[in-house]
């Protein structure tokens, strides 16, 4: 098979990380990803790098990747191609999210050339369960992308699941929202309604007279020395005139 083809200074196969040409859409693209301004600043001090270091450090990475595909005789056509079909099925991909779908595919074109040498058999029991150590462990980061990325068959779902989560979530809030904010009134084991008490320092009052019993409902509240702490001596003389 031919070498994997990538563009380079030379037009020949790279022989080092500054053979490799870096687009201005790359280097757009991964400046903002988190884990390569950490890099960076683990490298060069917080700050201190700009876009020579980021190209410098995306030669490395794009040449560990050719050296990768070369060695399991992937072309990154092949590469690009199932890249492709991924990014079509996502809906304004993240530049994060892009990242841990090369990280995707890669893993995925690792275990089918991996599979495919176990499958040509050895003599060698150590060098197979070598093989299928690796299997192993390229399948476990592969669920683990699938995680983050949220397309591991656990969690997809249907369009009704979905909606019946966010319903479910919304009723979730509002019980949340009642049990913090609303007081309930209630007088004979009659539910007479509720109050938002939305700011503890105002005072508040509400009267009723209960269906049941007849008797007018008095509640009142309010933390009346926090309200007095938050106008001010004058403002408070002006409040109780």
């Amino acid at each position: 098979m031919p070498a994997p083809k990538i563009k380079t200074i030379t037009g020949e196969p790279p022989t080092c990380p500054e053979d490799i040409v870096i687009s201005e859409t790359l280097m757009n693209q991964r400046r903002t990803l988190v884990g390569y301004r950490i890099k960076l600043d683990k490298r060069h001090g917080e700050g201190n790098w700009g876009d020579k270091e980021l190209k410098r450090a995306l030669q490395e990475d794009e040449y560990e990747r050719y050296k990768q595909l070369e060695a399991l005789k992937i072309q990154p056509e092949d590469f690009d191609d199932r890249l492709a079909q991924y990014l079509n099925a996502f809906d304004n991909p993240t530049p994060n999210d892009i990242e841990s779908l090369r990280q995707l595919v890669t893993l995925e074109m690792q275990m089918e050339a991996n599979r495919e040498v176990m499958q040509q058999g050895t003599k060698d029991i150590d060098r197979l369960s070598d093989w299928v150590k690796l299997q192993g462990v390229l399948m476990k980061e592969h669920r683990a992308i699938q995680q983050v990325l949220g397309i591991e068959r656990k969690g997809r779902k249907t369009r009704t699941e979905k909606a019946l989560d966010l319903v479910l979530d919304q009723i979730e809030r509002a019980r949340e929202f009642i049990e913090a904010k609303l007081i309930m009134v209630e007088h004979c084991n009659i539910l007479m309604g509720w109050i938002l008490n939305d700011f503890d320092e105002l005072p508040w009052e509400y009267r009723a007279r209960c269906p049941k019993c007849g008797k007018e409902v008095i509640y009142s509240g309010g933390d009346m020395e926090a309200l007095k702490e938050a106008l001010g001596d004058e403002a408070w003389k002006k409040l109780e005139a």
